[in-house]
């Protein structure tokens, strides 16, 4: 059975991030990469950025 269009972006991302994990990689940008690696859910990113409110 053929991946779904959601599956078949998803990895392309993470395959990509992976990417730009390189050493000169700012630390706020290694973090979000990272997050978006493991998964990381909306109150995650919120943290990165704590003075924008992403709640609809």
């Amino acid at each position: 059975m053929p991946k779904a269009g959601t599956a078949i972006l998803a990895e392309f991302f993470l395959r990509e991030l992976r990417g730009f994990l390189q050493p000169g990689l700012d630390k706020l940008g290694r973090q979000i990469i990272e997050c978006c690696i493991d998964g990381g859910s909306v109150t995650d990113y919120e943290a990165f950025l704590p003075s924008i409110d992403l709640t609809p």
